[in-house]
């Protein structure tokens, strides 16, 4: 299992589960669908995905680290979009008050 510290959020939502999930650790540690890659390749991956592929997928959850960079959250953010994919769901949990 990965084990994140996800950052908090006061309007966190339950997330369904999706058929892409995209885990970011450090800039090294990007594990696409539970499998370790690095940035290189997650862009190859998410490119090689064919387009009867991608309409099967309706969102992508984008977990990530709080401890991460912004600077790699929004390069990650690029490549999905790149891709072609718009629909992008951030984890986070719910703060507690």
């Amino acid at each position: 299992a990965i084990t994140i510290n996800y950052p908090e959020s006061t309007s966190a939502e339950t997330v369904v589960v999706t058929k892409m999930q995209i885990t970011l650790r450090d800039v090294d540690q990007i594990f696409f669908n539970g499998e370790q890659t690095d940035l290189r390749g997650l862009t190859s991956r998410l490119r090689g995905i064919s387009e009867e592929e991608k309409s099967g997928i309706n969102s992508v959850l984008l977990r990530g680290d709080k401890s991460i960079s912004y600077e790699l959250m929004v390069l990650v953010l690029d490549e999905l979009r790149l891709a072609g994919f718009e629909g992008v769901s951030l984890k986070t949990i719910v703060a507690e008050e």
